[in-house]
């Protein structure tokens, strides 16, 4: 009993805590950051491109059926989605204070979109009722409105977007430091010239052509 206790408490390796350390590194780095913030904007922006609301209503020229995107549905999401687009490379470049106001916005704007989504989903008539009536040539028109799957797919986004603004947030606070460390250590280590994804998307952040290292 005694031996098994000492065995499970044995100290970890060199090699383990090495291992640790270059996971936690790589969590922080901006680069890896950036690319995360990138693609869930940009996934919540190509959501609205696609259909939200399938109507079938009634008019003066009997049933008809309309497929509404989220663009047209929910407009704010838009909107929201290109200002997330925009927040990794401004929170990137900009000063370590300003960076939290850049990050800030952008949770809002993930925030924005989930209440966007909420309100659709919740009442999608009054959502596309401009495009119902511009079709119909009547306000409110009576029908029946379906939602597809992708305003909770943008609804997911808009929650990623809080989630990878916190973490940039969170993790910005060691970029400064970092920097003239990445500079120093890319020479040493990649002196073969070759370059991992996540060192090319740091290289891209700080302004610098990759190919040219």
């Amino acid at each position: 009993g005694a031996q098994e206790s000492s065995m499970e408490r044995e100290p970890a390796t060199p090699d383990a805590i090495a291992s640790e350390q270059q996971a936690k590194e790589r969590s922080t780095r901006p680069g890896l950051v950036m690319l995360s913030g990138l693609l869930v904007a940009a996934a919540a922006f190509g959501t609205t491109l696609l259909t939200w609301v399938d109507a079938r209503i009634t008019g003066a020229f009997g049933e008809q059926s309309l497929a509404v995107s989220g663009s047209k549905a929910a407009p704010a999401v838009s909107a929201l989605a290109l200002v997330a687009l925009a927040a990794p490379l401004a929170g990137r470049i900009a000063p370590r204070l300003l960076r939290y106001v850049v990050y800030g916005v952008a949770a809002a704007a993930g925030v924005g979109i989930v209440l966007s989504v909420i309100a659709v989903t919740s009442n999608p008539a009054a959502a596309v009722v401009t495009e119902t009536s511009r079709l119909t040539g009547t306000i409110s028109p009576a029908g029946e409105y379906s939602l597809s799957p992708w305003p909770w797919v943008s609804a997911a986004c808009g929650a990623l977007i809080i989630v990878v603004a916190l973490w940039a947030a969170f993790t910005s606070r060691t970029w400064d430091a970092g920097r003239r460390y990445e500079r120093s250590a890319a020479r040493s280590v990649h002196t073969d010239g070759h370059m991992d994804e996540m060192d090319a998307w740091d290289s891209l952040s700080r302004g610098e052509d990759p190919t040219t290292r």
